[in-house]
């Protein structure tokens, strides 16, 4: 006869174990646990703190600032030579599609611009401290003035509709772009016009004739 009221009981029971009481269950309990861990926590930060005298302050203070400045420099470090690195593939591409555009390339050898053949030449320069005078005067800021960025030398040949030419010319690395021309020009192979693209005569680094086979 008492059938019935056990059958209750049990669905009862089973409803406490339903998902939408097994969900409420967990958000309790993962509410409960965070609470503990939050108090958990503050009371070992205050603990900590309240041992700490000044001269473990200052400690603290020195080592985070030693970390600190470390970093930095090695930040510094890794980003200038990131920037200030000259890669000849790079500063070639570079050149080249600046090439294209140029109105003195296009009125002497016209356009497109492609390579004559696959002679190209490299000379990589460190950079450095300026310790003359008269070099540190032509600049103007004073990093510019007495740091000297690594440059890159190179020499290569192109031809266009209107005729072939020897491009030469110095870069050097710089934040502010790929590279910085020092100097550039162009040689005419059918005139011998030397012709200078930019940058200064001074610096001019192809002097002379290449014959190329």
């Amino acid at each position: 006869m008492s059938l019935p009221h056990h059958t209750d009981r049990v669905k009862q029971l089973a409803a406490y174990f339903s998902p939408g009481y097994l969900r409420s269950y967990a958000m309790i309990g993962g509410a409960s646990l965070a609470i503990y861990l939050i108090l958990k926590t503050g009371y070992q930060t205050a603990s900590f703190f309240s041992g700490v005298t000044i001269w473990d302050g200052l400690k603290v203070g020195f080592l985070l600032g030693c970390f600190s400045g470390a970093a930095i420099i090695v930040v510094c470090y890794f980003t200038s030579r990131s920037f200030l690195s000259l890669r000849p593939e790079m500063v070639y591409r570079g050149m080249m599609r600046a090439l294209q555009s140029d109105p003195i390339i296009k009125k002497k050898l016209g356009t497109p611009i492609k390579p004559l053949s696959e002679f190209r030449a490299y000379t990589f320069i460190p950079g450095g401290i300026r310790t003359d005078p008269e070099e540190r005067a032509k600049y103007q800021g004073f990093i510019t003035r007495w740091y000297r960025p690594n440059r890159l030398q190179i020499m290569f040949t192109v031809k266009g509709p209107q005729g072939r030419g020897v491009i030469s010319a110095e870069v050097e690395g710089s934040f502010s772009s790929p590279f910085f021309y020092v100097h550039q020009a162009l040689d005419v192979l059918e005139t011998e016009e030397h012709i200078v693209l930019q940058g200064r005569e001074d610096k001019q680094v192809y002097k002379g004739r290449i014959v190329l086979r």
